[in-house]
């Protein structure tokens, strides 16, 4: 094989898979859903709940001296936050977009509705490694990004999944996560009349049953 078109290829392949098995797409989305659920956890925090801070000095009278701070956004909120959002993602899925691309999509409403499943591929082995990549994100910039969250920068996915996990490019965050819709009342039906005519059918069963039971008595 010629030594140029093996280095494209391998270049070709190194761009579309990351470590982890997973295509460059998803592990940008992986990365982009962190940030979203880390976002949405820290707006779930009451803004007037607070942590006391301080240092190890004692004053002369032997008091230590602290102060209080907003507990969101703080050091000890994100840590906790950190630690389990990687559990998150047993509740993602994903889909083909119409360029070709893949992307997580979140199948569980946080408001409690029930989500359509329609084009959305579920697999607990995916799900599985989309929190492992969540895992690889953390161990490799977990500081980084308590920092920036700690700061509140408005531009957060651009600014760990491009510039400091480089798990992404400019193109990939021009249009947000997709979402979910809510199950529509078509789909409810529909789910309905299967369990109608499975019902319909187990009832023909058991007449046919029972008029067998008949017969064989006579």
């Amino acid at each position: 094989m010629d030594i140029q078109v093996f280095l494209v290829a391998f270049h070709i392949l190194l761009y579309a898979h990351t470590t982890d098995g997973l295509s460059k797409d998803i592990s940008c989305s992986v990365c982009r859903a962190v940030v979203d659920e880390v976002n949405y956890s820290i707006s779930q925090v009451d803004p007037k709940k607070k942590i006391e801070s301080g240092s190890f000095r004692v004053d002369s009278k032997g008091n230590q001296a602290t102060k209080e701070k907003s507990y969101a956004r703080s050091e000890y909120h994100l840590i906790d936050v950190f630690e389990n959002v990687c559990n998150k993602f047993t509740n993602y899925g994903h889909k083909v977009l119409d360029t070709g691309k893949r992307t997580l999509v979140r199948i569980v409403s946080r408001e409690g509705g029930v989500l359509s499943m329609k084009g959305l591929t579920v697999e607990a082995t995916e799900q599985q490694k989309y929190k492992f990549a969540c895992h690889s994100l953390l161990e490799d910039h977990e500081e980084d990004m308590i920092s920036l969250f700690r700061e509140g920068s408005s531009d957060m996915e651009d600014r760990i999944c491009r510039e400091i996990a480089g798990l992404c490019e400019e193109e990939d965050l021009k249009d947000p996560l997709p979402v979910a819709d809510f199950e529509s009342p078509d789909e409810f039906a529909d789910t309905d009349d299967e369990e109608t005519d499975d019902n319909d059918g187990n009832n023909e069963d058991n007449a046919d049953d029972e008029d067998d039971a008949d017969r064989d008595e006579l």
